[in-house]
């Protein structure tokens, strides 16, 4: 299977998207307006974001926003604990496991969630189509890609086999970066990637066979990656978590509706040709946080080894004041 690589190691954001010369709560940006930093992975599930950004949303809440791209998991909760940053967006099994380390977390917004069956799947398990693998039944004993260990990718596609009837446990997980992972896979260093948008679609253009769409293991509208804050900022600054709140809520909704405007915002914000966007499928998006799917996917969890602390799940959301 030849592959053409896409490089997503730097995220260039044009004029339009850099709204805000300087970051971080407290600062007043020209005009009176709040001036905060938002932190983000390279990937489709955080699109409405930024294009919330360029329809002005934030802009309308008093917010200038700066982003802080490239930070993961772990990464990406320090940042926020130690106020580098002050909102993020992260899959949910980090946010459960800092909440159940008794790390100061608060789930502010949704962003990408459990699909609808009528709506197309963008976590797909990839294969080699000369790799004789057909189904997830003929992953036991296999090798598949994940971008972190113990976190979204490795949680669904789990969940997944096990709604199979597949022994999860036979499986082999090792990590490897979303934009390295369509050349471990031709290599025939793994056996099947776990992939996302913007590398799916691609990946699926090249000529890699997929043969399970691991985002339908978790129950419809489950938050599939979520934007949160510190505690700290959530007592201290309330207004400003309150307008980053509802201007997400309302990019959220405007990008379900507008799907060729997240594409291209896509193309905007990262080095995805806008060709390539235009083949995306595009995650679910979802302005209702619903806690229901988090606490499937905390069980599912606790489940698979991945939580060793229970807690109130209640404790993890931001309330309005």
């Amino acid at each position: 299977m030849r592959k053409r690589h896409i490089g997503f190691a730097a995220i260039v954001l044009p004029a339009s998207l850099a709204l805000s010369a300087c970051g971080g709560s407290g600062e007043t940006a020209s005009g009176g307006v709040e001036a905060i930093t938002v932190a983000t992975a390279p990937v489709a599930d955080y699109a409405p974001l930024y294009l919330g950004v360029e329809k002005g949303f934030f802009e309308d809440q008093g917010l200038s926003v700066e982003f802080a791209s490239g930070r993961v998991g772990t990464e990406t909760i320090t940042a926020v604990l130690s106020g580098s940053t002050d909102f993020a967006g992260v899959a949910v099994p980090p946010l459960l496991v800092a909440q159940g380390q008794k790390l100061d977390v608060s789930v502010v917004s949704p962003s990408s969630v459990a699909p609808e069956a009528s709506h197309d799947s963008s976590v797909q398990l990839l294969v080699d189509p000369s790799s004789g693998i057909s189904s997830e039944k003929d992953l036991e004993g296999k090798t598949v890609a994940v971008n972190a260990l113990k976190a979204q990718l490795e949680l669904m596609t789990r969940w997944h086999l096990e709604s199979a009837g597949i022994d999860a446990e036979s499986t082999k997980f090792v990590e490897v970066p979303f934009a390295e992972m369509p050349a471990a896979l031709e290599r025939g260093d793994v056996d099947a990637i776990a992939a996302v948008e913007p590398f799916l679609s691609t990946a699926l253009e090249e000529g890699a066979t997929s043969i399970a769409e691991v985002d339908r293991a978790l129950p419809p509208g489950a938050p599939i990656t979520a934007f949160f804050t510190s505690d700290r900022m959530a007592k201290s600054d309330p207004e400003v978590v309150q307008k980053f709140s509802a201007a997400m809520t309302q990019s959220l909704e405007y990008a379900s509706q507008n799907p060729d405007e997240v594409r291209d915002v896509i193309s905007e914000y990262s080095e995805v040709p806008p060709e390539v966007s235009a083949k995306m499928l595009l995650p679910a998006y979802g302005s209702t946080l619903q806690r229901e799917g988090m606490e499937s996917t905390r069980d599912a969890m606790k489940r698979y080894g991945f939580l060793q602390n229970d807690f109130d799940l209640n404790e993890i959301f931001w309330e309005q004041q």
